[in-house]
């Protein structure tokens, strides 16, 4: 990073101090060196003030603009958008608003046949997105198959496994890389301290082949 910016104050600036895979490896081809590009110029701080030429920052300067992108944000965490009401009236939308907990990233206790992609715990922390998309779509397609087959009324994971699965998680995180002080929306903070959500999962490497083996679910 250092060679390719060649610029001391945003080496500074970017180069994090916590490891490899805290946080995801964002930057594209040409992202660091297009920083220094001579029609470039990078602006760390806070906008105070919005006018009609541009922005007034907290460094006393105001910058032109021709265009104001906001990327403040949005909302990474589970809880539905919708009511999704299971077992006992339980409204998942409730049960995950202060955490969510859920079993291989694809189900919630309390919601029968249920499934949803990339939910809590899916192993996509260190690994590509694709893939952990193909896999749990694998997982799905065999329990929709063993559902019409077996006859099963309806399924779903035991408060008592999503607890062990959560337990077991929690613990190897503590041997990873997410157990530094980084600030991702991998990691969100809640009783626990570093308490993992979307990395709290086993690495890719893991977690995918977890997914290619059915487990009694079943009710």
């Amino acid at each position: 990073m250092k060679e390719k910016l060649g610029n001391d104050f945003l080496a500074q600036k970017l180069i994090p101090q916590w490891g490899v895979g805290c946080r995801r490896l964002t930057p594209g081809i040409n992202y660091l060196e297009t920083l220094t590009a001579h029609n470039v110029k990078v602006v760390c701080g806070e906008i105070e003030v919005v006018t009609d030429k541009g922005c007034l920052c907290d460094d006393r300067k105001e910058y032109p603009l021709d265009v104001l992108i906001c990327a403040t944000g949005f909302d990474t965490s589970f809880r539905p958008r919708f009511p999704i009401v299971g077992l006992n009236g339980v409204d998942l939308r409730e049960q995950w608003s202060k955490e969510s907990l859920g079993y291989l990233g694809t189900a919630a206790a309390n919601i029968p046949n249920y499934f949803v992609f990339l939910g809590p715990s899916c192993p996509i922390g260190d690994g590509p997105v694709i893939s952990a998309i193909e896999a749990q779509a694998d997982y799905m397609l065999m329990f929709c198959d063993r559902w019409q087959t077996e006859n099963i009324h309806s399924f779903a994971p035991k408060q008592e496994a999503v607890d062990d699965f959560v337990e077991f998680t929690d613990d190897y995180m503590k041997k990873t890389v997410w157990d530094e002080e980084c600030r991702s929306v991998q990691k969100q903070q809640f009783q626990r301290q570093s308490l993992c959500i979307v990395a709290r999962q086993l690495a890719a490497l893991h977690g995918v082949p977890v997914l290619r083996t059915l487990r009694r679910l079943g009710r």
